[in-house]
């Protein structure tokens, strides 16, 4: 990955925007402008950057990076306005998204320093995908849907929602996942009407079972969702499966560069309005994924961006009934270079009957 691109991108946002360095202590924008999966800081200035992070980290870095370490036995604040003084800066741009009022007062502490508050600059740079990184969440997903296929396996044993949840976080692991990007959503009858429900330890029901997974591959998720049905699906669970297929195809058929990503949101909440169950579609129709799991693009209502070529996010309509059970299905999409919405891996069987 041109981890080199990406500092410059920034570099020309300092010179717009008349600051003389950038600083970011949130990890996910310091893996993504260092390559470095660490905790600490990283001060990036028109012509070098300096990280600071604990000793331990250093065997990571391989020797081809323009940017400093800086090592931080106890005291990362007292390291940095060190660096700060030693480099006479003036004024830094820093996160105001990513940073706790705590670390905001002790900051103001810095003798001599203006300090200017920005957001999203590297937000807007991370929704857009280059081909590395794409090639990791492919990687991530293969595993996530691999893993999907094993769960009608364990739906013949007397399993708990908990159990069924070990298990598939064994599976994911063991396929090849990193770490879980987060825990596996198992919910199967009454639970499944809750969006993010927790697994829990009584036996799982019969009727709809809502199955939430992820990967990780070299720092990049996959998220991931089907709706099992154990036992005989009714007609009006079928119906309802019918219109969550519908509403994926209809986002799918919307989506393309330049337009408004809450348009399409909008557009399947009137769908669902249309057929009478608007008030069970609870949540957004998607979220962008990548280095976190949830991360821009929000297909909802709030987002103020377009679609672009090289975004990666999930569709994933919902529709809860409470005290009936809940079903959902997530795909995952990116735009390619024609600027076609294209899902990610095998998606053709749907939500599985079971």
């Amino acid at each position: 990955m041109n981890f080199f691109k990406r500092r410059e991108k920034l570099r020309e946002r300092l010179k717009e925007e008349g600051a003389d360095a950038f600083l970011t202590l949130y990890s996910p924008h310091l893996f993504y402008l260092t390559g470095f999966e660490c905790e600490g800081a990283f001060l990036l200035l028109k012509g070098e950057g300096f990280l600071f992070t604990d000793y331990r980290y250093l065997p990571q870095k391989n020797g081809e990076e323009e940017w400093k370490f800086v090592g931080v036995e106890k005291d990362l604040l007292s390291k940095l306005k060190e660096k700060v003084k030693e480099l006479k800066i003036s004024t830094i741009a820093f996160e105001e998204e990513h940073i706790s009022v705590k670390m905001r007062k002790e900051l103001n502490k810095f003798r001599k320093i203006k300090w200017k508050g920005t957001s999203g600059w590297v937000e807007e740079e991370r929704m857009c995908k280059d081909k590395d990184e794409l090639n990791r969440i492919f990687k991530a997903v293969k595993i996530a849907q691999d893993v999907m296929k094993e769960v009608p396996i364990y739906l013949n044993e007397f399993l708990s929602e908990r159990d069924l949840a070990i298990e598939i976080e064994y599976l994911l692991r063991k396929k090849g996942s990193d770490t879980l990007p987060f825990p596996p959503i198992v919910a199967s009858g009454g639970n499944s009407s809750l969006p993010h429900a927790r697994p829990q330890k009584d036996i799982i029901e019969k009727g709809p079972l809502i199955v939430d997974i992820g990967a990780k591959v070299e720092g990049y998720c996959s998220d991931i969702t089907l709706t099992f049905f154990l036992g005989s699906q009714s007609r009006k669970w079928k119906e309802r499966e019918n219109l969550i297929d519908e509403a994926i195809e209809r986002a799918i058929s919307l989506i393309e560069p330049g337009k408004e990503v809450k348009e399409v949101f909008q557009e399947i909440s009137s769908f669902f309005q249309k057929n009478r169950v608007r008030e069970n579609f609870l949540h957004a129709l998607g979220h962008g994924v990548g280095i976190e799991v949830h991360e821009r693009p929000y297909l909802s209502w709030r987002e103020k961006g377009k679609f672009r070529v090289g975004m990666v996010f999930t569709i994933e309509p919902g529709l809860y009934f409470p005290g009936e059970g809940g079903i959902r299905k997530e795909i995952m999409v990116y735009i390619n270079e024609k600027g076609k919405p294209v899902k990610i891996g095998e998606e053709k069987n749907g939500i599985c009957g079971y």
